[in-house]
């Protein structure tokens, strides 16, 4: 357990309005007591569980995933922050209560303003707050980048929906899953999933017409990141040879330095443009808290970006081969 809160404040020029708003949101999110409403909120947890998993396989084959491959690692107990029925169902007020009480402490908390006052006038109006009271507690330290990360459990599992639905299902579905250490530059990460969209836009939807949309996603863990392929819906037809193609799209990246320099000027070049609302500044700044406990500076992503290298990118495709995967497939 742990964690870090970080809060976006949008501030007006009127400092006794800031001052009362920095009151309530102290004394909320420092000195609660948490004994009321847990069984109301309890039930909305529950409810927002249902919502995102209508259907109880859905949640057992994410559950299956993190099981291979987050194996000793905390994300292999749960895919949603919420947790699951049976966890939400056992939390009791006291656990509530001492989990509050240990975490949510000022040293745990940074706040992240963009308005009407200057940096000066803002410590002074925190200072006065309840976001300055001694609170038992300590930062939560940030988890080491990992060298190197496990094979996952299993590599690859197909199922049939008609095992667990009733109605007819005219599409296949694709998902694979790979881990990449944390010491990998995360940019180079972004560049090599922004290669491998368009190889496989190119290819399994424009040259095929397979799917409608195929595309890769990144998440960050510090320790390390998780590099997914999905396709949502995938022709029928396509589901014996798409992990070949998955396959070969992957491999032919290592020789595709045009691609890696048209991709690489436009993350630059995109890096550059202002955002005159200041929303993704802001936006950016709690994700830089949440992950490395500081705000990344513009200049350190450019010249992240800048050094990241074709060597870079085809030294990142090893942990991309099959083997490193856990690879779903969805049959009708």
């Amino acid at each position: 357990p742990g964690i870090l809160l970080p809060a976006t404040v949008s501030l007006p020029a009127d400092k006794t309005l800031l001052a009362r708003a920095f009151t309530i949101f102290g004394n909320m999110l420092l000195s609660a007591q948490l004994e009321k409403c847990l069984e109301r909120e309890r039930e909305v947890v529950m409810s927002e569980f249902w919502m995102h998993f209508p259907l109880r396989f859905k949640f057992e084959l994410e559950m299956r995933e993190h099981r291979a491959l987050f194996s000793g690692c905390w994300l292999e107990r749960f895919c949603r922050t919420l947790g699951s029925p049976e966890s939400v169902a056992c939390i009791t007020p006291s656990d509530l209560q001492r989990y509050y009480d240990q975490y949510y402490t000022p040293a745990n908390m940074s706040i992240v303003g963009v308005g009407g006052v200057n940096l000066s006038q803002l410590v002074d109006l925190l200072a006065a707050s309840p976001f300055a009271v001694e609170k038992i507690g300590e930062r939560t330290a940030l988890p080491l980048p990992t060298s190197d990360v496990a094979l996952p459990l299993e590599t690859r599992h197909s199922y049939e929906v008609c095992q667990y639905l009733t109605v007819p299902v005219s599409c296949g579905e694709y998902r694979s899953v790979a881990k990449f250490p944390g010491t990998i530059n995360v940019r180079t990460l972004c560049i090599l999933r922004e290669m491998l969209d368009t190889v496989l836009e190119d290819d399994v939807r424009e040259k095929r017409a397979w799917a409608y949309h195929i595309a890769c996603s990144l998440g960050v863990f510090r320790q390390f990141s998780v590099f997914s392929i999905d396709c949502e819906s995938l022709a029928i037809h396509a589901l014996d040879e798409i992990e070949q193609v998955i396959e070969e799209c992957i491999v032919s990246l290592a020789s595709r330095e045009d691609l890696f320099e048209q991709v690489k000027q436009r993350a630059l070049s995109s890096h550059r443009m202002i955002d005159p609302t200041g929303r993704s500044i802001c936006a950016g700044a709690l994700d830089d808290l949440a992950d490395e406990h500081r705000i990344v500076t513009y200049a350190e992503i450019g010249n992240d970006l800048k050094r990241v290298t074709m060597d870079n990118i085809r030294s990142a495709l090893q942990w991309l081969v099959p083997e490193r995967r856990w690879t779903l497939l969805t049959r009708p």
